[in-house]
């Protein structure tokens, strides 16, 4: 995968995080559905002031949506990355903790296993 589809899987997955269709979104940014289309398969690129259109509609900011972003992953499948961090957000300060220790706790799994 290369960079424009691992762009285009993390605004796919924000925007369906945010439960907008692609026609809402495309009608937001001011871009048409197929153009939205092309940016989400990484077929183009947003242009800068796209890309801070999107960045708001998806109430983030635009380093975000290039943040730890994966180049290995299918395109098709959902940015996991994306999807773990919306998690996080919905947690409360006494939740943070226990996924804290969940999420070592794997890593020790995983360590032991490699």
């Amino acid at each position: 995968m290369d960079i424009k589809q691992a762009l285009g899987r993390r605004i796919r997955t924000l925007r369906k995080l945010r439960g907008m269709t692609q026609e809402k979104f495309a009608t937001e940014i001011d871009r048409s559905i197929d153009g939205l289309s092309l940016i989400e398969r990484g077929e183009n690129w947003p242009s800068v002031e796209t890309l801070e259109r999107m960045a708001q509609q998806l109430e983030i900011d635009v380093p975000a949506l290039f943040e730890d972003i994966s180049l290995d992953d299918d395109s098709q499948s959902p940015d996991i990355l994306a999807l773990g961090k919306q998690a996080l957000r919905k947690l409360t300060k006494d939740d943070l903790p226990v996924a804290l220790a969940m999420l070592q706790a794997l890593e020790r799994k995983g360590s032991k296993e490699n």
